[in-house]
């Protein structure tokens, strides 16, 4: 997978969504588990998306959720991640050591366990912050409840 920074990310209906910012290995195969979108024009964030979330990869990032699904993802926490390190090999085709990041092992898990909350739509399995509905219709961050 040759996709390399600022490639844009769109939504299953072809709506931009954001940027690529990095993409997240796992620290133990070295393997793409997810990346990092810049998302949003005025409240800007940085969302986690599982390679389970992509249709397809070329010119573009294509998701497999609309653009409304984005709030749900997980929100990129830099603590959680190191840069890749230098005794690893660059992946072919890469010059830029910082795009790449690993997630600690209790992250992966994490990762998994939201993914599969999200796929099955409970709310509290997920246990993050995620955009809702203030007083007045207004958006904002909290937290749901973890398990």
């Amino acid at each position: 997978m040759l996709v390399p920074f600022g490639t844009k990310v769109v939504d299953t209906d072809g709506k931009a969504v954001g940027s690529l910012k990095h993409l997240v290995l796992d620290p133990q195969t070295r393997q793409v588990v997810c990346f990092v979108v810049h998302h949003g024009l005025l409240h800007r964030l940085e969302v986690v998306v599982p390679l389970s979330k992509v249709a397809a990869f070329g010119e573009e990032v294509r998701l497999a959720l609309h653009a409304d699904e984005i709030d749900d993802l997980q929100l990129f926490h830099a603590p959680h991640f190191q840069v890749m390190p230098d005794h690893w090999e660059m992946p072919l085709g890469f010059d830029q050591r910082d795009f790449f990041l690993v997630g600690s092992l209790g992250w992966g898990r994490a990762i998994v366990r939201d993914d599969f909350a999200h796929r099955v739509g409970n709310a509290a399995l997920r246990g993050r912050s995620r955009a809702c509905r203030g007083p007045g219709g207004s958006r904002h961050r909290c937290r749901h409840a973890r398990l």
